[in-house]
């Protein structure tokens, strides 16, 4: 048996919406970030870019790494349970069975939080904040 099938339930469930987690951390911290830098007027400019583009880039690309870990790391527990379940290597089914669904529920939702990543990341990093 594998140390997955040892996890805690609530565990598992918070691995399951972690990715959602961290993208809605992303979109409230960038989105908090550039309000406060249009109501105070911060002009800085770095390397031809904005202070405020700057930190929304760099925290778009740090959330996107996040998301991108948790994504494969799921991606490969799904598919070690599903080698333990195609070879019968375990009498639990039902439990192979149960991390198969949080491992794949994981890394669909680390897909889907990472498409959000970028839908949400482009427009900040293309269109000037406070325009």
């Amino acid at each position: 048996m594998s140390p997955q099938t040892e996890m805690p339930p609530h565990r598992r469930l918070l691995l399951l919406v972690l990715p959602v987690l961290v993208w809605f951390a992303y979109f409230l911290l960038t989105y908090a970030v550039i309000a406060v830098g249009c109501a105070f007027s911060i002009r800085r400019e770095l390397f031809g870019f904005g202070i405020v583009q700057w930190i929304a880039a760099v925290s778009t690309i740090v959330t996107f790494a996040i998301i991108a870990v948790i994504g494969i790391q799921a991606f490969r527990r799904w598919r070690e349970a599903h080698n333990a379940m195609k070879w019968r290597e375990t009498t639990a089914a039902p439990d192979i069975d149960r991390l198969r669904f949080f491992a794949l529920g994981t890394l669909l939702l680390s897909l889907l939080s990472l498409i959000a990543t970028v839908w949400v990341g482009l427009p900040i990093l293309i269109v000037p904040p406070c325009a």
